[in-house]
């Protein structure tokens, strides 16, 4: 009888500690994680907060430019560029381990006052 290692697929099921550990330090900065992998439709789905651009100007809802340093803002945007980056390998990490599984990715933005606030919603699915 061989004995399964954590880091090895089954790839008609979906793993989901090792989901976990991929996505292990978004769930530590409080990304919620939901999954199903009793019934048939087999899932697992994170929710990642994205970090907020700094200063953004707001009118009537919509984001119409930037106010304050440009230093910042360039901070901020790069900061935005390397968490989608690690948002990238975390999903090409887990296409790499389950060949199979499927991608769905969707992003909420809601403006609220000078604040805009964006939700990374990933699903998996077998």
């Amino acid at each position: 009888m061989k004995i399964r290692k954590f880091n090895e697929s089954k790839s008609d099921v979906i793993d989901p500690k090792y989901l976990n550990f991929i996505f292990d330090d978004f769930i530590d900065n409080g990304a919620v994680v939901d999954y199903d992998i009793e019934t048939g439709d087999m899932y697992w789905e994170i929710f990642i907060k994205e970090p907020m651009i700094y200063g953004l100007k707001i009118k009537e809802g919509s984001i119409v430019g930037i106010k304050g340093s440009i230093d910042k803002y360039i901070e901020s945007s790069e900061s935005i560029l390397n968490f989608s980056k690690t948002i990238k390998s975390c999903i090409q990490r887990v296409e790499d381990e389950f060949p199979n599984i499927k991608v769905e990715l969707e992003i909420e933005s809601q403006i609220d006052g000078n604040i805009v606030e964006r939700e990374i919603h990933i699903i998996f699915t077998l």
